[in-house]
């Protein structure tokens, strides 16, 4: 099974593309996305985060989100940390949002 990029652009209309099962042509599609400006989301337990980057060496969509860390003790604040979440490229759903499609 291959990943998945649907492809949202207002002028062209909205296309689907599957991900390269190859791990350095997957990163070439995902690079060439991110070369023309587009902006990319994968879909990871049910909610959409911004693709950071593709991990070649372990065929990888790398996303980093930000999670909230609430003590124990309620005098104490809380604390904010970037958590990276992978996703395989052979079952991600990206979608592309062209700039021209508010990307």
């Amino acid at each position: 099974m291959a990943g998945v990029i649907e492809v949202l652009a207002a002028g062209a209309g909205h296309n689907e593309v599957t991900l390269n099962t190859d791990p350095k042509e997957a990163k070439k599609q995902i690079d060439d996305f991110v070369s023309k400006r587009y902006a990319l989301f994968v879909s990871i337990e049910g909610q959409d985060h911004k693709v950071h980057h593709f991990d070649e060496a372990t065929n990888e969509i790398v996303v980093e989100t930000v999670e909230v860390v609430t003590p124990e003790v309620p005098a104490v604040p809380a604390v904010t940390k970037t958590v990276e979440k992978r996703v395989s490229a052979l079952q991600a759903k990206v979608t592309a949002v062209a700039p021209t499609a508010g990307g």
